[in-house]
């Protein structure tokens, strides 16, 4: 029991979903660490695998992961841009960058990015199944399926958790009160993105909102009933964008099992602007990105089954990933209260 809180301890540092090592005992629905001795060949599942790669979860998960830290295929080890400097925005007064009659030109120092090393981690989780105790439960549903998409939507869940405290624990935080008063929370946000601007000289182009922190916009506006309010209460996502001057607005009603009986919210009540782009490559000055490698025989998941007892079943799926922070600049989070 102690080594289960230690390590309970330390996967709430870390931002994961820990789960236990097994301990011999069978236990129908339980979540445990993936181990060496169900990744063979012989447990390798072909329609199980077929199937993960084209399921979408209904999140939806994997959606916001690539909003926030987009995909980057790699090799396993690899090396990375790491931009930490603003070096990028500097200018130079007067005539400084005159050449004097023979003379040469002036000499800067530049250091707009690191090169860094790194590796994807192999991840995976495994699951137990007692072929009775699923079978009223899901008749006319491929229970191995079943059991497939909610390994696959854990992992996700555990890499979204990874990729918002990242940015989280680097973004420059600034509360604002939407509860009270008149407050205006568009404008709010949108005065974000231009302090970033002037700040780092990178507007951010991507808004995460979370389901308080949207509920909190909306009630803002609604306490106000004035003819500004009413049109910006309308506002839907795309609309929202446009007001911003960003490329996409998304919001996240995610949750995750915090307790017994409870659920939180991922995001929750909080605002996050950042930097992303679709079809990134490891050279792309974006806030984060997750880090993928193909499993052995293509693809980024792979789906092992074996049969344990004459009718116990464990289900495992694994992948290589890592999250990066590649970017500091720009990244700025609002709580909202």
């Amino acid at each position: 029991m102690k080594q289960i809180a230690i390590n309970e301890i330390i996967a709430a540092a870390e931002r994961e979903c820990w789960a236990p090592s097994e301990n011999g005992s069978f236990q129908h629905d339980r979540f445990m660490a993936l181990n060496d001795s169900l990744i063979t060949q012989a447990n390798y599942s072909v329609p199980l695998t077929t199937y993960a790669v084209g399921y979408r979860d209904q999140a939806p998960l994997r959606e916001l992961l690539n909003f926030l830290a987009p995909e980057v295929p790699v090799t396993r080890r690899f090396t990375y841009k790491e931009f930490l400097s603003a070096d990028a925005f500097v200018s130079d007064d007067n005539d400084d960058d005159a050449r004097p009659p023979r003379g040469d030109f002036k000499s800067i120092q530049e250091s707009p990015s690191t090169e860094r090393s790194d590796y994807t981690r192999n991840r995976g989780l495994k699951i137990q199944v007692d072929e009775d105790q699923v079978v009223e439960a899901l008749t006319g549903t491929d229970w191995k399926q079943f059991y497939t998409q909610r390994l696959i939507d854990r992992l996700a869940r555990n890499k979204f958790r990874r990729a918002f405290a990242l940015a989280v624990a680097s973004a420059v935080s600034t509360g604002k009160t939407w509860s009270s008063g008149t407050p205006n929370p568009d404008f709010d946000i949108r005065t974000e993105l231009r302090t970033a601007a002037d700040l780092t000289g990178v507007r951010p182009n991507r808004v995460l909102y979370g389901e308080t922190a949207w509920d909190d916009r909306i009630i803002g506006y609604e306490s106000q009933l004035t003819a500004g309010s009413i049109r910006a209460v309308s506002r839907d996502v795309e609309q929202l964008a446009n007001y911003l001057q960003v490329d996409k607005v998304m919001i996240s009603s995610s949750r995750y099992t915090s307790a017994a009986t409870a659920k939180t919210q991922i995001v929750g009540a909080n605002v996050l602007s950042f930097t992303a782009f679709d079809n990134m490559t490891k050279e792309d000055a974006s806030n984060l990105k997750t880090f993928v490698s193909p499993v052995e025989g293509g693809g980024y998941l792979r789906v092992f089954e074996r049969q344990v007892g004459t009718k116990l079943w464990e289900i495992a799926v694994e992948e290589y990933n890592i999250t990066r922070l590649t970017a500091s600049a720009g990244l700025r989070i609002n709580p909202i209260s």
